[in-house]
């Protein structure tokens, strides 16, 4: 009886021995396969992890460097299209944000974060490369418009230039117009006194003796060569024509103090009138008149006291 039950004991240690031997292997080969899986230590196992990282260029230093170089571009477009601040301040600012959380990814280092910086660096370059054209069509378009305002700037030019030119043609034509009229000029009048026997300007009513009324006929090779009479009305203070005889009841528009008959050659001539009369000039203003071929020339007024 007693042989019988130390036999039942040795069974069942032999039972929990082996059983103890099966789950240390158990737990051996598991350990086997998460630390050594074909024969690599987890050491080795992490190397090879951080190289395909950085072959998949996820490593930090890798994206440091595709980060700074897209930075590089992004400040040389800035700088490039500086001329257009309006559109280089907005860029500035959407881009700003993007810039600064690629930036704490890549100091962050994880796996997780590298790869988000990854693709946050692929958006920022195509953010450059949108604003690139962007920019680009931005300038053209103000190069386009500033040609424009330019054109029209030059056409206005050459219409003023034009206008100008016509005015200058206008006025040539018109003096050309001017000297084909017979014309008189430098019309001056002079009332004379006897004194001591030499004849001297005066403006004293009752001292004058007789009036002097001098004039230039200008020079003109446009206007026709021949006999010219010069017609002078010398009108006193009340608007009389002096000297003139109405013997016929003519308007006094008709009436007329003295004429003068001349052969104009086309040069410059100086002319004059003398006129007098027995009674006295009565203070006041007189007006002197040139006419020709029924129009008047010249005119132009003078006071006696």
């Amino acid at each position: 009886m007693s042989e019988e039950k130390s036999s039942s004991v040795n069974i069942a240690l032999i039972i929990l021995l082996i059983l103890s031997l099966a789950g240390n292997g158990f737990l051996g080969y598991n350990y086997y396969q998460n630390n050594f899986a074909g024969g690599k230590s987890l050491k080795e196992l992490n190397k090879e992890l951080t190289s395909a990282l950085e072959q998949s260029n996820l490593s930090k230093d890798s994206l440091t460097e595709q980060y700074n170089l897209l930075d590089q571009r992004y400040n040389a477009l800035l700088l490039e299209y500086e001329d257009i601040k309006a559109e280089r301040e907005k860029a500035l600012s959407e881009s700003e944000g993007l810039r600064i959380r690629i930036r704490q990814l890549i100091n962050q280092g994880s796996p997780a974060a590298l790869a988000e910086a990854k693709n946050l660096n692929k958006k920022y370059e195509e953010e450059i490369s949108s604003l690139t054209q962007e920019l680009e069509n931005t300038r053209m378009a103000k190069q386009q418009a500033d040609q424009r305002a330019k054109d029209q700037e030059a056409i206005a030019d050459q219409l003023a230039d034009d206008n100008q030119k016509k005015e200058q043609e206008v006025a040539k034509l018109e003096d050309k117009i001017k000297d084909a009229k017979f014309q008189i000029d430098e019309l001056k009048v002079t009332p004379l006194r006897d004194k001591r026997g030499k004849l001297e300007a005066t403006t004293k009513a009752n001292k004058i003796q007789q009036i002097e009324i001098t004039f230039v006929v200008v020079e003109s090779n446009l206007v026709e060569e021949g006999e010219k009479e010069i017609q002078l009305r010398l009108l006193g203070t009340n608007g009389e024509v002096l000297g003139a005889k109405n013997t016929t009841l003519v308007s006094s528009d008709q009436l007329v103090t003295m004429k003068q008959s001349f052969m104009y050659d086309g040069t410059s001539k100086k002319l004059k009138f003398n006129f007098k009369q027995e009674s006295d000039y009565k203070k006041g203003g007189y007006t002197a008149e040139l006419w020709y071929d029924g129009e008047r020339l010249v005119r132009t007024q003078f006071n006696l006291d």
